[in-house]
């Protein structure tokens, strides 16, 4: 321990070691060297401030007080992250990425909401389109079932099936589905057409074996598109010798089903 040191007041200490005494018995009284500091020795005004305290402090983290001042804790400094408990909420997802979020979207690896999307591979539908009537409708203008290519005023539009899509490529295939049924007033043959246009695409018919005796014209068929342009698509349809034909009826004037049997026309875009 320190030598005893009298003191004189008014008089100087002398430069000597006399001095380092004075200092270590002033650290002993105000607890510096034991490791205790009292309340007496924090002064009122200003409390401990940081230069007092020591790098190796070890202070408790029960005895910080929660931080909520913005930029007082950099990213840099952040560890076990994976630590993280389930209960500590959500984190904001401006916080995670750009981007307006709708409910919808994901966060891409570039950091930006976008929504899903698949691209289309060879034999997927790209997209259909495609009309049904339960209406029924008469026609006499003959569409003859024989060798010839039947022309665009044969038989009579049938135009409650009128189909419009636009073809995303040219390249595509559009494949046409025709389901029509139809009946002939004396047992004959009726004939259908789907028309791209002005232009007939394809046709088809089908038997009936007595009058007004129910048949079914079924017609698939796929084409290249051709074309991205809006395109509309009709179907026509007549007696191939006479008489009359019928559509969605069983006797001419009525509907079948009262109203649920539909004739439809499907055109569907097939990725190439």
């Amino acid at each position: 321990m320190a030598a005893t040191i009298t003191i004189t007041r008014g008089v100087s200490l002398p430069n000597s070691a006399s001095k380092t005494d004075f200092h270590n018995l002033i650290d002993t009284a105000t607890g510096v060297l034991s490791g205790t500091i009292t309340t007496s020795d924090i002064s009122a005004s200003a409390g401990i401030v940081g230069t007092q305290l020591s790098a190796s402090a070890n202070i408790a983290d029960t005895q910080l007080a929660q931080i909520t001042t913005a930029s007082k804790v950099h990213g840099s400094s952040l560890t076990g992250l994976a630590s993280t408990p389930s209960g500590a909420g959500v984190i904001p997802i401006a916080n995670l990425a750009t981007g307006t979020p709708d409910g919808t979207k994901y966060v891409r690896d570039d950091g930006t909401l976008v929504a899903p999307s698949v691209a289309a591979v060879a034999g997927m539908v790209v997209q259909s389109v495609s009309v049904s009537s339960a209406a029924v409708d008469t026609a006499t203008t003959l569409l003859p079932v024989d060798n010839t290519t039947p022309s665009n005023s044969e038989g009579k539009e049938l135009s409650a099936l009128d189909v419009t899509l636009t073809p995303s490529s040219s390249s595509n295939i559009l494949e046409f589905e025709l389901i029509l049924y139809a009946i002939h007033s004396s047992g004959d043959k009726v004939g259908a057409t789907i028309l791209q246009g002005t232009s007939v695409i394809c046709a088809g018919y089908a038997q009936n074996s007595a009058s007004f005796l129910e048949s079914r014209i079924h017609i698939i068929f796929r084409k290249t598109a051709g074309t991205t342009s809006s395109t509309t698509w009709h179907v026509r349809y007549g007696p191939s010798t006479g008489g009359t034909a019928y559509v969605n009826s069983l006797d001419g004037a009525n509907s079948l089903f009262n109203g649920l049997m539909y004739s439809t026309l499907i055109v569907k875009e097939i990725k190439a």
